[in-house]
């Protein structure tokens, strides 16, 4: 029973995991972190024009082994034979949806229907519900109802979704059954409500993405809320599994309300909710007939609940269905104390009792070469649509693995490797942390050689989308290439991405020592991963990770630390190790990320007390009107109708019906009370910034691997290294801190020592102790706008070594100008002492996670994608190309700024985005640009922070920045990148470090890199 709803309220069961070689081009990612809603889109290509004929949105082609389409998505989605949703949504390009017309879109939703009954009749396929044919909700991309995110489709392309919790709106035999109700703490007075719940409706949910039935920036998190709903009517909620580590939702009883309180487990209030329970309609009309020959069966009615008064007159709280009291406990839940009681309006759904332990995959893992006596190394495929593989059709790029080195072949134009195109044909080098980007699709490299721990396999990673599979508590679970695994990680038979070296010849097998080996049996996925590699045990408190393979290491990562399990057949330990949330588990080619729920987690900020008893809040609901909807004519069941738990944009109203808005509702529901939570300080850092050693271990002799793999290695790969002493390599820790919980802080100026006064704003003037850093003074308005003197930035350019302000890393709203008071300032540059110029915002930036949008304050001042703009708002700031214009003594246009919003995942802060300045330009270069002078130490105020630079001739001695780095009980954001390792706090002693050539420096948010001239 606990697997049944896993897979209803969740994802289906025993899920394959991606790792490097089961990717797959249709799937559509939309989240790096929270998977909810990826992969359950899929893309399409049509042979042909989906306007001039529709069907081939179910089918792509007439040709059975070519053909995808919303037909091939439903058929691999079939799971027990009955649908877990109840309608889907259809995503057309930009072009296709530009020439499809209204009646276009009735007859794609009939088309559709049709071959969606069809189907069901042919494979024995169930809807949940047979009043309720299947909806249809038909998107243009990039629009306002996919809140301006753009999937890049192509005239032909589209996208098919099969989402629980999409729902177009009430039909014939429709009726709400739970009211939502939701206090935002400091966004509204007031419960209002957010939508309904239906009879005909599987799941609602609230959260921060557009596909969220209701949804707002201050829910954080995709479907972090979820209201299910089963087909007895009985009802369960839960917080999303992969983020129970970090929230969680609690209830209280206020006046006879039942209210839920949805915060983070460090005790922060979200939002606070009210599930009204709305009586059914006494009267119903017998439902029209589906189809010819078919009778549907009528809703259940509830029964009319009984009054229990308690010893204080207040009404109890009523149970997930209103009947008999002998019945409680048959509604699917848990049938504790606070479900056994009747006559409340509001509830408190069946939470699941069982744990949840999540498994996340997060990336694949480039292992070095094995059996190098005879392979010269093997490729990994890059598609077009950012699907990664040893088998890709038509690839875009590829990865070529060569010993310990890996290179990147880019096969069409448009490949970019840390923002500089890579022309077609070109090998490039991969070295340290780059973000890969192959036509539009954008993927994170991480070099994985300088780890040096015991056995250690791997040369890089690959970060992408996160895909979850989930487990229960009392059971272990088996993860390998065996299809009876509960995490199946990829077996794809095929080595044509193996290259050989030239001595094995183009035969079928390889000699070997003890005879001819089949070239079959070494494939990717069999040398690297076990057919049983690892084993979950969740039979205890804490969950444990155990190395079961014969060969193969599996390693856990914690804090940026990383442990070795050793193979079952070696002599060392540990073999297994206990999981925390948050650790990370590297298995064979996969990289996953644990959660589960802490058990000393804190209860979030109890909910405002209520002035409104259950009763007076299920007054509020009306009740819907049946009549209404039961004589619509047929074709309105086919109409996109807005309902209260509709995102916005995303449906047009039956006509007549005015949409609900959350944010006007008028009987609102006030609280007396005030949330008094506070926001956390910064943490202390927990890591140090020392020197990494990049030296690399010997790799395995051909001897050990083959033999090992001739004697029998069922179990899969052999890792080519053996475990004697003299060959295991030093344990090094490379950190990586988790900001994820850590509040905005204010955003620091760039370069304070170049202010209008030409010194620090309130810092005196022994901050620049370098007499020659200014041989012209800086001199400028009274209106505090921020300039570089010309004579000045050519003498800090003619230094040896410069430390340029890159960027700013952005999380929540920040105001771009020339000025002091601007979060991100961008200096003028004064070419003459007479040359006076005017405080300028150019824009607003906000930032959630990767959502943002961008605001043109100013369209005179600056350029978006190279065009003059409107005062408008743009909804995907990535997708843009801003450049501030700087002008010359006569106010006409000198240069141009150049600024881009990208994802830097190797920054501190997890949810900022990085807003890059290109400094490769050496007109904006000097604007941004500081000096070190050979052998003086040069004291600066960066982003906030006082320290002195040294630079000897061979690197940059950083010290003397511990009195403003300690803030009470925490410390000041400051972070060091080496080499291009992780990032890491700053000693927190104050002990000197040592940076060199392409080092980086976190500051508050500004983003330092040291260049070598």
């Amino acid at each position: 029973m606990a697997f049944e709803w896993v897979a209803g309220l969740f994802q289906g069961d025993n899920q394959q995991t991606r790792g490097l070689s089961g990717d797959n081009a249709q799937s559509v990612a939309l989240d790096d972190a929270n998977p909810y809603y990826n992969y359950r889109l899929r893309r399409h290509r049509a042979e042909g024009d989906i306007v001039q004929d529709p069907g081939l949105l179910w089918y792509t082609s007439p040709y059975v082994k070519r053909r995808t389409g919303l037909g091939t998505h439903v058929g691999v989605e079939v799971g027990d034979g009955t649908a877990n949703y109840t309608d889907i949504l259809l995503i057309i390009s930009r072009d296709d949806f530009a020439s499809a017309s209204n009646e276009w879109q009735q007859n794609v939703i009939r088309t559709l229907q049709q071959e969606f009954e069809n189907f069901c009749r042919r494979e024995n396929f169930s809807r949940l519900h047979a009043h309720r044919p299947l909806g249809v909700r038909i998107l243009e991309d990039g629009s306002p109802g996919m809140g301006g995110q753009n999937l890049n489709l192509t005239r032909g392309e589209f996208v098919t979704g099969l989402l629980p919790n999409l729902y177009t709106g009430p039909v014939r035999g429709s009726y709400p059954v739970i009211g939502v109700h939701v206090n935002l703490p400091g966004v509204w007075e007031g419960y209002h409500e957010v939508g309904r719940l239906h009879n005909d409706q599987v799941l609602f949910t609230l959260g921060n993405h557009w596909l969220d039935n209701f949804s707002h920036p201050s829910l954080e998190q995709a479907a972090l809320y979820r209201l299910r709903q089963y087909p007895d009517g009985s009802f369960v909620h839960i917080v999303n599994p992969d983020l129970q580590d970090r929230y969680e939702v609690t209830s209280t009883d206020q006046g006879g309300a039942s209210v839920l309180t949805l915060g983070t487990r460090d005790g922060v209030p979200l939002a606070y909710l009210v599930l009204a329970v709305i009586d059914p309609p006494a009267i119903r009309p017998a439902p029209r007939l589906a189809r010819p020959g078919i009778q549907m069966p009528k809703p259940p009615v509830q029964p009319t609940p009984r009054s229990e008064a308690r010893d204080n007159g207040v009404p109890s709280i009523a149970p997930p269905m209103l009947m008999d009291d002998e019945d409680v406990g048959s509604t699917g839940g848990a049938g504790d104390s606070s479900s056994s009681k009747l006559g409340g309006k509001t509830i408190i759904p069946d939470t699941p009792s069982e744990r949840i332990f999540t498994f996340q995959e997060r990336g694949a893992l480039l292992q070095r070469v094995h059996f190098s006596a005879f392979m010269l190394g093997y490729d990994v495929y890059l598609g077009s649509r950012g699907e990664l593989g040893t088998h890709v059709e038509d690839p875009a790029a590829t990865f070529q693995v060569r010993k310990r080195s890996v290179a990147l072949v880019a096969h069409i134009d448009g490949v970019m490797v840390g923002g500089r195109t890579v022309p077609a044909g070109l090998e490039v080098p991969i070295e340290g942390d780059v973000r890969i980007e192959v036509a539009g699709q954008q993927l994170e490299y991480r070099d994985l050689r300088h780890c040096k721990v015991d056995g250690w396999p791997y040369v890089g990673e690959i970060r992408r989308p996160a895909s979850s599979t989930y487990m229960i508590w009392g059971e272990d679970y088996q993860v390998g290439r065996s299809r009876e695994c509960r995490v199946v990680l990829p077996d794809e038979p095929r080595n044509e991405n193996i290259h050989w070296k030239p001595s094995v010849g183009d035969g079928a097998t390889i000699r070997a020592r003890t005879g001819e080996i089949p070239k079959a049996r070494f494939y990717t996925d069999s040398i690297m991963v076990a057919s049983e590699h690892s084993t979950i045990d969740l039979r205890a408190d804490l969950p444990r990770v155990v190395c079961t393979a014969r060969h193969c290491y599996s390693y856990v990562r914690r804090n940026g630390e990383v442990m070795p399990l050793y193979p079952s057949e070696s002599p060392h330990d540990p073999k297994q190790s206990e999981l925390f949330p948050g650790d990370e588990v590297l298995i064979g080619n996969c990289l996953f990320h644990v959660g589960y729920s802490p058990a000393d987690a804190q209860p979030a900020a109890p909910a405002p007390r209520s002035e409104r008893t259950a009763d007076d809040l299920a007054q509020f609901v009306p009740e819907p009107d049946i009549e209404a909807l039961d004589h619509k004519d047929d074709s309105s069941v086919t109409k996109q109708a807005t309902h209260p738990g509709a995102p916005p944009g995303m449906m047009e109203p039956y006509p007549g019906e005015e949409p609900v808005r959350p944010n006007v509702h008028t009987d609102s529901i006030h609280f007396d009370g005030s949330d008094d939570s506070t926001q956390p300080g910064y943490p202390s850092p927990g890591v140090g910034a020392e020197t990494y050693d990049a030296s690399e271990p010997a790799s395995g002799s051909f001897d050990r691997a083959d033999q090992a793999y001739i004697d029998g290695n069922s179990n899969g790969a052999w890792d080519g290294e053996d475990w004697s002493e003299e060959d295991r390599p030093v344990s090094t820790t490379f950190g990586e801190m988790n900001h994820a919980h850590d509040p905005p802080v204010e955003v620091p100026k760039p370069f304070p020592d170049v202010t209008a006064n030409g010194l620090p704003p309130h810092q005196p003037e022994t901050v620049e102790d370098d007499p020659t850093a200014h041989s012209t003074p800086a001199t400028g308005t009274a209106d505090g706008v921020v300039f570089t003197d010309d004579n000045a930035a050519k003498f800090e350019l003619g230094r040896p070594m410069h430390l340029i302000l890159a960027g700013w890393t952005v999380n929540g709203e920040v105001v771009c100008g020339n000025h002091d008071g601007a979060n991100l300032v961008v200096p003028e540059n004064r070419i003459v002492e007479s040359q006076t110029f005017a405080s300028t915002d150019y824009f607003r930036l906000r930032i959630r996670g990767h959502r943002g949008e961008l605001t043109v304050l100013n369209a005179n001042e600056l350029l978006i994608d190279e065009d003059a703009p409107q005062l408008e708002t743009y909804a995907d700031p990535g997708s843009h190309v801003i450049d501030i214009i700087r002008r010359d003594e006569r106010g006409e246009s000198d240069f141009a700024v150049r600024l881009r919003v990208v994802e830097d995942s190797s920054l501190p802060d997890p949810r900022a985005r990085f807003v890059a300045l290109d400094f490769n330009d050496p007109l904006a270069a000097a604007l941004v640009t500081r000096g070190l002078p050979t052998g003086t130490s040069r004291r600066l105020n960066l982003g906030g922070l006082e320290m002195d630079l040294l630079y000897d001739n061979d690197k940059v001695i950083v010290s003397g920045y511990v009195d403003g780095y300690r803030k009470g009980d925490g410390f000041y954001p400051f972070f060091v990148q080496k080499q291009g390792a992780r990032f890491k706090t700053a000693p927190e002693d104050g002990t000197a470090f040592e940076l060199m050539n392409g080092d980086r420096m976190v500051i508050g948010s500004c983003v330092y890199v040291l260049r070598e001239e």
